[in-house]
């Protein structure tokens, strides 16, 4: 906070004492004549916004150039920066105040971790296995009346697919779960019950050549689309087992988020 205050203070003296020389009535007579030029065309940006210069009056200020070079009112840049500021006429003197930050300069902080952006999976970072597939097609992902604006599908009676976090770190993964199932043209007038058999679904955590169930659940395709929160927390690398009664089954993960 110091250091930045003595970079702003250079520039603020200066600017406050040009603002002055040029706004203030009372300052002008008794100080040098200058010519200035009023830009109303220059465009003033502070974090890719453009800023509207104001006199404590309200009254919008255009930018001065005098032999080349920008001069800003002294009260706009100040407040805009979040500095507090005192004119006292008497003394004809400037005074800006640092916003108290609640901070102490002198003591010493650590480093806090940056959070991870949450991703879908559509945008992991990692490893996904090629048997997950992928889409942002909500017809692919439709459960009766209910779809999804991306996610992933895996197919098969007994099939499963691996997502490696490479050096990501996550708390927990949030996302909606659904079966569809179909039985084989065959047998379908006599399979009704089998179709609405439930579904397992495990959720293993691999260490190493370990793979450790850390969540199950049962799904069965009646129940729809089911929203499901899984702890993630000093994992690395998880798999997903899906394990039916018929090989035409499909586990729709809707837009999973990880966080």
């Amino acid at each position: 906070m110091k250091k930045a205050s003595k970079r702003f203070g250079k520039t603020i003296i200066f600017m406050s004492l040009v603002s002055l020389l040029v706004t203030g009535t009372s300052l002008a007579q008794s100080s040098n004549a200058i010519q200035a030029l009023i830009e109303s065309n220059l465009k003033i940006f502070k974090d890719g916004q453009q800023l509207t210069l104001r006199n404590a009056e309200g009254k919008k200020i255009d930018p001065v150039i005098i032999e080349g070079s920008v001069y800003l009112p002294i009260r706009s840049i100040s407040e805009t920066l979040g500095w507090g500021i005192e004119w006292d006429k008497g003394s004809k003197a400037v005074t800006l105040v640092e916003p108290d930050t609640g901070i102490d300069p002198n003591q010493t902080t650590t480093p806090v971790n940056e959070v991870s952006k949450p991703v879908t999976l559509v945008e992991f970072p990692g490893i996904l296995d090629s048997k997950l597939l992928l889409t942002t097609i909500a017809s692919d992902l439709q459960v009766g009346t209910v779809s999804f604006s991306q996610g992933g599908i895996l197919k098969g009676k007994s099939a499963r697919t691996t997502i490696d976090f490479a050096t990501e770190e996550y708390d927990n993964l949030s996302l909606y779960m659904a079966v569809k199932k179909e039985a084989p043209a065959t047998t379908k007038t006599n399979t009704s019950t089998n179709v609405n058999e439930p579904v397992e679904v495990r959720f293993l955590d691999i260490d190493g050549k370990k793979e450790i169930a850390f969540y199950t659940t049962s799904i069965r395709p009646t129940d729809g689309a089911k929203k499901f929160t899984l702890d993630l927390r000093g994992k690395k690398k998880i798999r997903i087992v899906l394990t039916s009664d018929l090989t035409d089954t499909q586990l729709i993960l809707g837009d999973p988020i990880f966080q």
